[in-house]
């Protein structure tokens, strides 16, 4: 079974409701990692060794779709595959109600918005087909030397990184913000305009 967990934020890609037409991918060392968002994507570039040494013993609940290491799950054998559950007695109640939803929804195979109906790392499903009355170009001001540029904003992904043109300086967002438009920009990022969450 092929686990779909971004290795920057060891987020379960089916949690977060991303789907299979909308996840980021790079192959490193002939494998192929999916990415919850182009920022994730683009700090494993940074590191990859150590986010993928993070990362080689998560597993994910099919119930409750909590990530944990195999040394805090426990296991059970279905269809001849092991599968790992969290020590919640709830889950594995839950699963052997209907096990094959649970296994086809962990395997991508079943359409579920995700513990935040789809609105995550910029995927909000509720507003794919639109972008009307949404800004996507927004100004950077740079706080550690004042250059300003303009911006295209990404519509399906938060960034969480931005690297000043001028003095080279990598923004964060500030406390409480989702992102560097929303900390730096002259727009917000387009899910806040359209009042939903973003990461």
């Amino acid at each position: 079974m092929k686990l779909k967990i971004c290795p920057t934020c060891s987020c379960s890609l089916v949690r977060l409701g991303i789907k299979s037409s909308d996840d980021l991918t790079i192959n490193y060392q002939r494998k192929t990692y999916f990415f919850c968002c182009i920022g994730c994507l683009e700090l494993f570039k940074e590191n990859a060794e150590q986010f993928i040494e993070e990362i080689k013993d998560l597993v994910i609940c099919p119930v409750c779709l909590a990530e944990k290491q195999k040394s805090q799950a426990v296991s059970i054998t279905y269809d001849e595959e092991s599968l790992f559950f969290c020590r919640c007695p709830y889950c594995l109640d839950e699963f052997n109600k209907k096990p094959q939803y649970y296994v086809d929804r962990l395997n991508g195979k079943t359409e579920y918005a995700g513990l935040f109906n789809n609105i995550c790392c910029g995927h909000d499903s509720t507003n794919e087909s639109t972008n009307l009355d949404v800004e996507l170009k927004s100004t950077i001001t740079c706080p550690n030397c004042e250059y300003a540029k303009a911006e295209d904003m990404p519509t399906n992904a938060c960034q969480f990184f931005y690297e000043c043109e001028n003095c080279k300086k990598v923004l964060k967002p500030k406390e409480g913000d989702c992102c560097v438009y929303c900390s730096y920009g002259t727009v917000p990022c387009p899910p806040i305009q359209k009042n939903k969450s973003c990461c």
